[in-house]
């Protein structure tokens, strides 16, 4: 049973990856795109190394605290890096994608 629920876990962990994956080389613009490799990196890792707590855990019966200690620093993290990179492409001026609908920080950016 526990080998299934960690199976499953690492099942998920792959699709989140793949989605990102396929999201960097489809998307068009810079901000999408780490959109998707943000959502990619935070929850497809973070179900892996979920699947390897539990497997580990009560399959091996060892605890270890060192994927503890990794998912807090990547759920930490990933979306400030992540927020940072975008806001740092913003403001050196990366544009838009031709067909995006509103530019809600240059409003802000003016004030």
């Amino acid at each position: 049973m526990t080998e299934a629920i960690a199976g499953v876990l690492v099942c998920i962990g792959l699709f989140f990856i793949v989605v990102g994956v396929i999201g960097l080389l489809r998307f068009p613009d810079v901000y999408t795109r780490m959109h998707a490799t943000g959502l990619m990196s935070t929850l497809g890792i973070a179900c892996i190394l979920i699947a390897s707590l539990v497997y580990f855990n009560w399959i091996e019966n060892t605890f270890s605290i060192k994927e503890l200690l990794i998912l807090v620093f990547l759920f930490l993290t990933c979306p400030v890096s992540t927020h940072m990179i975008i806001q740092a492409a913003y403001k050196t001026k990366v544009s838009l994608w031709h067909k995006s609908v509103s530019d809600e920080l240059k409003d802000r950016e003016s004030l």
